[in-house]
Formats: structure tokens, sequence, C-alpha cells
């Protein structure tokens, strides 16, 4: 049997926060048998027992991705324009 191995999970923090920081955002890779998705999680209390979480399929990160970096173009025009 050959065995492989993957990155399914990443966690984007603060510097010297730790993995469980309330600030820490989790990326996953999902699979419920129809096909990879990409979830997003972040902590919501420091109890964990509130998390929010989306979901996004290829296509659609892709138009979401595209989106949110208009939006952020959108501050930093404002700002430069504001300054």
């Amino acid at each position: 049997m050959k065995y492989t191995s993957r990155i399914t999970q990443m966690t984007v923090l603060p510097a010297g926060e730790p993995i469980f920081s309330e600030k820490a955002t989790v990326i996953t890779i999902e699979d419920e048998a129809a096909g990879e998705y990409i979830k997003i999680t972040q902590q919501t209390d420091a109890t964990f027992e509130s998390n929010q979480t989306v979901a996004f399929d290829q296509e659609e990160w892709e138009e979401v991705t595209d989106v949110v970096n208009q939006m952020f173009g959108e501050i930093r025009r404002y700002k430069e324009e504001t300054q």
C-alpha cells in the first residue's frame, strides 16, 4: 500500500498568539463526499463553545476572493483620497 500526506488545515493568527487564540482563523480543506471545499472558522469566545464557519467550493471561493480584493482596493483608494 502506498501512502501520501496532505496539508488539510492551516491557522492564521497574530504573531505571538497561541493557536487557540480568539484571533485565530482556521482554514480547512473539507470533503463530505460531494467534492472538496474550503471551510473558514473563527472562534467567537474563549470557551470554545461558539464558532463561526463559512464554507466555499472552488468556483465560489474564486469569485469571493475577487470581490474581497476589489473591496480592499476600494478601501485603499478611499484612504489615499482622504489623506
